[in-house]
């Protein structure tokens, strides 16, 4: 389930947060040093720069160090006076940031007002921001005061968006500009908007015909918190109508994954344009401490290693607040490829995660408060707190958005594929799901068929996809072939082919 804190009991090896920390992480506050030191996030040295930054001899005694934009992670464009022409993390266009220049203070410097320009020129012309304050001596990470920032405007970053920043006061300063002439490139990337379908469930097994809230106010918080860590231009949420179940949803596994597989089966029917993901939304009890004491599921989703419009679903917890945020951010990005980043959590972990504990190991900023977050704050993949999003999980989340934008809008005819039979399988077990068209998804693996006497009659080709909690996945099956009996997966002991599926759990 979705992360926010907590490891998971023994009995369920894909638990979710304890449900005693329920509301969502508090952001950092700017000049928080947070421990650790940040990690350089240039991945090589800088390459030549456009020009090296003037410094007026004897008198100024400041230089420009580093200049760097944070869109929700630090994203370093000039690194002690040169340009860093190929950024560990991408611009994003169209979206607003925040542009901090860093000074490095001479042994001639005197503390006082320092004023600096940044001359932004794109597609829609030249805009130029001012900023003034104090510098007192050498800019540091952890601390907003000793560095000169700028609010850009979404409108100001755009495919053909160039910056030069100079120092204009005090005058001994004015020769103080990178680059030396003209401007240097942002090089944004075109991201486009993240658009999400909620579906409210509404929960009849306990008489109660309960709906998820989706009053404007807590959309507002839902598409506030996803555009502040996501890295996509905008957050478009729409509310479908809602569909109801009968089931008994609590904190085990099994409902939720009758729920999520239910969820992908009515994605398939409504069949929406590529790029949108599916979310339920429901709500078990009257609140969180209701439904869950202990330690229990709050959401589920697919999680595949490249676009999969059909499998872009998930569900998850709907109350009132921040934890339906953070849960959704959480599953949001399973459904773009992420597995769990290594804090109080132990399964489908990324190997690849390059921070110890989870932590971001990167500096954060929330577009929201205008708080830096340090370090050592935990990526929303795990299941600590505070969260935030490290700059590894940002550029990967960057990566599918743009590769599900791009697969949606270069597919001109829908493919015909066949219908396979889907087994939900966990915890040693696998029953029939709803069927599913193929499309090819998963990564490939062999099953054993055999026949009523238990004799293997072949081996056919199966592909399997994350679910992304616990031991949990889907298996995607061919259709039975007379004289198949059963068939037996990895993981999982063997089903009867003429076992049916309960059917949906969502009533339309």
């Amino acid at each position: 389930m979705a992360g926010a804190c907590g490891a998971p009991p023994s009995s369920l090896s894909g638990g979710v947060p304890d449900a005693s920390s329920p509301t969502a992480p508090t952001p950092g506050t700017a000049g928080n040093n947070g421990g650790s030191a940040p990690k350089d996030p240039t991945p090589s040295e800088p390459e030549a720069p456009l020009g090296h930054v003037r410094t007026a001899p004897g008198e100024c005694g400041l230089d420009i160090g580093d200049i760097a934009l944070y869109q929700g992670v630090k994203t370093l464009l000039v690194r002690d006076g040169a340009e860093v022409r190929k950024h560990a993390v991408d611009v994003v266009q169209r979206r607003p940031g925040l542009l901090r220049v860093f000074v490095k203070a001479g042994s001639g410097f005197a503390p006082g007002q320092v004023q600096a320009s940044l001359t932004l020129s794109g597609r829609d012309g030249k805009k130029v921001l001012v900023a003034e304050r104090k510098i007192t001596g050498s800019s540091t990470d952890a601390d907003l005061e000793s560095t000169l920032n700028f609010d850009v405007p979404a409108g100001a970053i755009d495919d053909k968006t160039s910056f030069a920043v100079e120092l204009t006061a005090p005058a001994a300063c004015a020769q103080v500009r990178f680059p030396e002439e003209k401007a240097a490139p942002m090089g944004a990337r075109q991201v486009g908007k993240l658009r999400i379908k909620l579906v409210p469930i509404r929960y009849v097994a306990d008489g109660s015909n309960r709906l998820p809230d989706t009053s404007e106010a807590q959309l507002a918080l839902l598409r506030a918190r996803l555009q502040a860590m996501y890295p996509v231009e905008s957050v478009e949420l729409t509310v479908r109508e809602p569909v109801k179940t009968t089931m008994t949803v609590s904190g085990a596994p099994q409902s939720w994954d009758a729920l999520l597989d239910s969820m992908r089966d009515l994605r398939a029917a409504d069949n929406p344009d590529s790029d949108i993901y599916y979310f339920g939304l429901i709500s078990p009890a009257e609140n969180l401490a209701a439904y869950c004491p202990d330690q229990c599921y709050m959401g589920l989703s697919f999680r595949t290693d490249r676009a999969a419009s059909k499998y872009q679903a998930g569900v998850g917890l709907g109350f009132s607040g921040e934890i339906a945020g953070t849960v959704l951010a959480h599953e949001l990005g399973h459904m773009a490829g992420r597995k769990h980043a290594p804090c109080k959590v132990s399964t489908y972990l990324d190997p690849m995660y390059p921070s110890p504990e989870g932590k971001t190991g990167s500096w954060g900023w929330d577009m929201r408060s205008h708080a830096l977050l340090a370090p050592d704050t935990t990526d929303l993949m795990g299941y600590c707190n505070p969260t935030w999003i490290s700059d590894y999980t940002y550029r990967g989340i960057l990566d599918r958005m743009i590769e599900v934008d791009s697969s949606g809008k270069s597919a001109t005819t829908q493919s015909l594929s066949s219908e396979v039979r889907v087994l939900m399988v966990g915890g040693g077990q696998a029953r029939w799901g709803l069927d599913a068209s193929d499309g090819g998804e998963g990564a490939a693996e062999a099953a054993t068929i055999r026949d009523e006497a238990g004799a293997v009659v072949a081996t056919v080709e199966v592909r399997r996809l994350d679910v992304g909690e616990g031991d949990r996945s889907v298996v995607l099956v061919p259709q039975p072939q007379p004289g198949w009996a059963t068939i037996e997966v990895a993981g999982a002991a063997p089903v009867r082919f003429d076992e049916v599926s309960a059917g949906s759990a969502l009533e339309r």
